[in-house]
């Protein structure tokens, strides 16, 4: 389905293409005498256009993609929530929740106290084109130790709201095949490190 989808779109796009082009010359060829320059740049303009901004260079948006899961990319737990729990035993049933409270930090920062002891820190960040990276790390307010960590990069956009995201909603195809480095389609390394906030959650509020 979004293989047909993608062939529409560009035959789509290359018609329309096509038809401006086609009538930037006729037009220039009646206006001046030289006017196949004005239709040499045009053809010029939709080419950069088509290659720069709608194809988005998608080897090199691969190319990226793969290299900073390889070199950044994973989930770290320094410390268990059975370890933490047990060595901080007077936080079981405090009020635990992820929107405990809530800090901006910076633009690419958000602070999401679970309880009184432990944040969460969710950094967002774009290092290249139609590449967004996501980190995000569970801490311990009092000592300043990290308990777990993870780092996702995430390919291109799901398209879920065209032009929501900029100009990369409109790419769909850069989102196509898996769009994350960790295991699965669309979570990542974000489901393990959701599994270990979540036991955590359950463990501060008294839940075995």
């Amino acid at each position: 389905m979004i293989l047909i989808a993608f062939l529409i779109f560009f035959a789509l796009y290359l018609l329309v293409s096509l038809l401006i082009v086609i009538a930037i010359w006729r037009w220039a060829g009646h206006k001046w005498r030289h006017g196949w320059l004005m239709g040499v740049l045009a053809t010029v303009a939709i080419y950069q256009i088509t290659y720069v901004y709608v194809l988005g260079s998608p080897r090199e948006v691969y190319q990226m993609h793969e290299h900073y899961c390889q070199t950044e990319a994973g989930f770290w737990v320094y410390k268990t929530p059975e370890q933490w729990i047990k060595e901080n035993p007077d936080t079981v049933g405090e009020p635990w929740g992820s929107f405990h409270r809530q800090e901006n930090i910076s633009p690419t920062i958000d602070r999401l106290w679970l309880s009184s002891r432990v944040y969460w820190d969710v950094i967002n960040a774009q290092p290249f084109y139609a590449i967004d990276r996501k980190e995000q790390k569970l801490v311990d307010a009092r000592t300043g130790e990290v308990l777990a960590r993870e780092i996702e990069f995430y390919r291109g956009s799901t398209g879920l709201a065209l032009g929501g995201g900029g100009l990369v909603s409109y790419q769909f195809w850069l989102a196509e095949g898996k769009r994350v480095c960790g295991p699965g389609r669309q979570n990542g390394y974000d489901k393990p490190f959701h599994e270990y906030l979540d036991r955590l959650y359950e463990m501060g509020k008294g839940r075995k």
